[in-house]
């Protein structure tokens, strides 16, 4: 079956009450946000259905991809069902790593959730033979960027859900300074639901305050250094921010920041691996100001894609650590991992 980002929820919502899930999905990333958050939703009605074991696999074209057979034949200890994501380092999985996802499509899969993400995933890779194959056999999820047309409407159902309105000229300028960026909207959103506090909706002012006021937490140094190599001064940031503002108030923008940074760095080294220019491959990608594009630029052409796709897992853990969960292998304290990634992106 086919979903999108809107269609996917009811579906989810369906299996979680039956406490069933497919096995199968195949995640089409065009924008990172909604990928991102409807492998979240995957993942958590899995776990609703007893998957209490999870093996995450980034793979491309050099890898090692008998690995995903083995994920996937393996049996465990601790857990009958378990949850495997293979996550594509790129569009194109190469001659072995093609000839393993047209297997996996035709493997049985009891007791499993598998996630495969296929990371800018255009017209040209939905052609190929492995892509329909894995289609074909389980659900595919689009996630595709949502038109400029349609952002304020997007915007606004996002606001909603953190418990505000808006005005429509506030919706409008949302819209002009995030278009092509569904992340730093998602970022500006919760920067809005942080700082509203008044009965009525949010308004133009506010939201030009907040969209231009980047500097405010000092949030922009912390990922900014990391990526410049400072690591020293990424960690002083970080332990300014908690003196302070509470975890709360600060922690969400500071992991949507770092992760957005992260996802640029991504996008741009995929690029320069395809032997394009760094400045004008920042451009197509929209990475404003000159001074946040110099930052990216700099950590992509330092970090392989895959550390930075480490980093983005940590991050993700970093954000269940927040909210209370606890993380095999993790400090209990989320202030602990982020200057943890901090280092680690800096290097």
């Amino acid at each position: 079956m086919r979903f999108n980002s809107a269609t996917l929820s009811p579906k989810l919502a369906a299996q979680k009450k039956a406490g069933a899930v497919d096995p199968l999905w195949l995640i089409a990333d065009r924008e990172p946000l909604l990928a991102q958050e409807a492998a979240d939703a995957i993942r958590a009605t899995a776990r609703a259905a007893g998957c209490s074991e999870r093996r995450v696999l980034v793979l491309g074209a050099g890898s090692d991809w008998r690995q995903l057979a083995e994920a996937v034949g393996e049996t465990s200890l601790f857990s009958e069902r378990r949850i495997i994501e293979a996550r594509l380092s790129a569009p194109s999985p190469g001659v072995r790593g093609a000839a393993a996802l047209e297997q996996l499509a035709q493997t049985p899969m009891p007791g499993l959730c598998v996630m495969v993400s296929v990371p800018q995933a255009d017209w040209r890779v939905a052609k190929s033979q492995w892509f329909k194959a894995l289609a074909a056999a389980g659900n595919l999820v689009d996630c595709d960027p949502v038109a400029r047309a349609q952002l304020p409407a997007w915007l606004g159902r996002r606001l909603k859900g953190e418990g505000l309105e808006a005005t429509e000229e506030a919706l409008r300028c949302l819209a002009d300074q995030t278009e092509g960026n569904l992340l730093a909207a998602a970022q500006e959103i919760r920067k809005l639901a942080l700082l509203h506090d008044s009965e009525g909706p949010v308004t133009l002012e506010e939201v030009e305050a907040s969209v231009l006021d980047n500097s405010r937490y000092d949030v922009a140094t912390v990922s900014t250094s990391a990526m410049l190599g400072d690591g020293a001064r990424a960690c002083r940031a970080i332990e300014g921010l908690r003196g302070e503002f509470t975890t709360s108030q600060v922690m969400p923008i500071l992991l949507y920041t770092f992760s957005e940074d992260i996802r640029r760095m991504i996008a741009l080294r995929a690029r320069l691996d395809q032997g394009e220019n760094a400045q004008a491959a920042a451009r197509e990608l929209r990475i404003f100001p000159r001074e946040k594009a110099a930052a990216v630029i700099a950590g992509a052409k330092r970090l392989s894609t895959a550390k930075l796709r480490n980093a983005l897992v940590v991050c993700a853990d970093i954000d269940q650590i927040y909210k209370g969960l606890e993380v095999p292998g993790r400090d209990s304290d989320p202030w602990i991992e982020l200057k943890s990634v901090a280092a680690f992106l800096s290097r």
